[in-house]
């Protein structure tokens, strides 16, 4: 029996163990699906880092929601409400943080249908079109944090990438680009029944945790 005054929390000697560590990383069509293990899915993360894809450098974190957007069913003479009178409209699901890299690979994430070239050995240009293509300016983006027991990480699918105000620099001179990614449904009728994001638990026993929180890719 519990006495008066015990304090009763859901702290437990593992707790601080499965805290997320750091303020993560943002990875940009992580392919890593085919991960089975720790192992094999922190290689996929370092490979994908070599290889750029990493969105660049933040601050003040990363927010992420996850939101399910309900709306009420109207019927007559109902004086209270009861299970089942709600029904699902649809997800937000999306990312924000604001990014300090200036690069032509970060600018791309801030401007979607932004397109560099070469301009002899030392300049890259680029323009930035006005009309969106659905094949190839739409991705998926992928948040990664560690933990004690591995790692965590949270994919939305299908997100175009943007800007949400005007880019300017804080108190010591840094250009900060407020940006944003959501994610957007699919045409499969089987994966609109999921959100439109995923969530996996790798950890470090050489297991693989998948939450099919929402439709794959």
């Amino acid at each position: 029996m519990l006495e008066t005054g015990s304090i009763l929390t859901g702290v437990t000697t593992e707790s601080f163990q499965r805290m997320a560590k750091g303020p993560g990383v943002m990875i940009k069509g992580f392919d890593y699906r085919s991960a089975t293990t720790f192992a094999e899915l922190f290689h996929a993360y370092e490979e994908a880092l070599q290889a750029g894809q990493g969105v660049g450098a933040t601050n003040g974190g990363i927010s992420i929601t996850i939101q399910p957007n309900y709306v009420r069913r109207e019927t007559d003479h109902a004086g209270h409400r009861f299970p089942g009178d709600e029904m699902l409209e649809s997800w937000t699901c999306e990312m924000s943080a604001s990014l300090q890299e200036i690069t032509a690979e970060t600018l791309q994430n801030i401007y979607p249908t932004a397109e560099f070239t070469e301009v002899g050995d030392d300049i890259v240009a680029g323009r930035i079109r006005s009309d969106i293509n659905p094949e190839t300016d739409y991705h998926d983006f992928s948040f990664i944090v560690t933990t004690d027991y591995g790692m965590a990480m949270i994919t939305m699918f299908r997100c175009l990438g943007r800007t949400t105000g005007a880019a300017q620099t804080d108190n010591e001179g840094l250009m900060e680009f407020p940006w944003q990614c959501e994610a957007t449904g699919s045409e499969n009728l089987e994966e609109r029944a999921y959100a439109p994001c995923e969530i996996w638990l790798a950890y470090r026993n050489g297991r693989v945790v998948r939450h099919a929180v929402g439709d794959a890719a």
